[in-house]
């Protein structure tokens, strides 16, 4: 069983256990990962790059950080199983998509979207 697979079957069995698949339909949990990732915007806000870049290296903030990421991985997860999506296989498909859409010798270094450079 993969890594991703393992904690997506730690994930259900622990929601089960609750009985809280009744409140899991893939709206609400599409909701609740969107208010997860405004938590970790959050943490950001009105910070400049630099100021991220020493806070994340505090152990409060990235304490509070990792707990964010993992209220997120933990929906994100949920969300799969509910639509019954292959994590693994979209995220690989998704990869060489952005391959195709950004190749490096067009993109090293710039932050365009891929539609201004393709023809």
């Amino acid at each position: 069983m993969s890594e991703l697979k393992e904690l997506q079957a730690r994930v259900v069995e622990f929601r089960e256990r609750r009985d809280w698949a009744q409140f899991h339909h893939p709206k609400e949990l599409a909701s609740a990962l969107s208010i997860e990732v405004a938590e970790i915007m959050e943490l950001f806000r009105f910070k400049t790059a630099e100021e991220v870049q020493r806070l994340i290296q505090e152990p409060s903030l990235k304490n509070e950080l990792g707990a964010e990421l993992a209220d997120t991985l933990f929906l994100l997860l949920l969300l799969a199983f509910e639509s019954e999506i292959d994590l693994r296989s979209a995220f690989d498909k998704k990869l060489l998509l952005l391959e195709e859409r950004y190749p490096v010798e067009k993109v090293r270094g710039r932050s365009d979207k891929w539609t201004e450079y393709s023809s």
